[in-house]
């Protein structure tokens, strides 16, 4: 996964961490759909991270996301010790759910809270028009 956050081209990535279980992070999770649809012809990738319990996906995350019929790219992250991600996503983050990290290159915004719509799209346009933002 550590891979996934070194990308060098002109792409925008938008990473998810959120979880089944977690209420905001349910409620936010059509904000993504819309934004997917929005930037749908630019140069910007979502991938929404999953911190569900692998041993019970079924009943959560598969079901959740086949009722959604959710065209999000979706990875679960099936590590016993999830908390090490922590500091490779981003050492300030206290690993509280949601939070989202927007990188293009090696300039990254990250979000540990939920956002709203036009929050999203601010700071992604923040990162289209100039990408050096921090």
């Amino acid at each position: 996964m550590e891979s996934l956050f070194l990308r060098g081209n002109d792409t925008i990535y938008i990473y998810n961490f959120w979880a089944t279980w977690c209420a905001p992070c349910i409620k936010e999770f059509p904000i993504f759909e819309r934004a997917a649809k929005f930037y749908a012809s630019k140069p910007v990738k979502f991938l929404m991270v999953s911190l569900d319990f692998p041993v019970g996906i079924d009943n959560s995350l598969i079901l959740f996301l086949e009722a959604r019929n959710s065209e999000l790219d979706v990875v679960l992250v099936d590590d016993p010790d999830q908390n090490i991600w922590i500091n490779k996503v981003n050492p300030q983050w206290s690993g509280a759910l949601p939070a989202t990290l927007i990188r293009c290159g090696k300039n990254t915004i990250f979000i540990e809270d939920p956002v709203d719509y036009e929050e999203h799209t601010q700071s992604v346009n923040k990162m289209i028009i100039n990408p050096k933002t921090k």
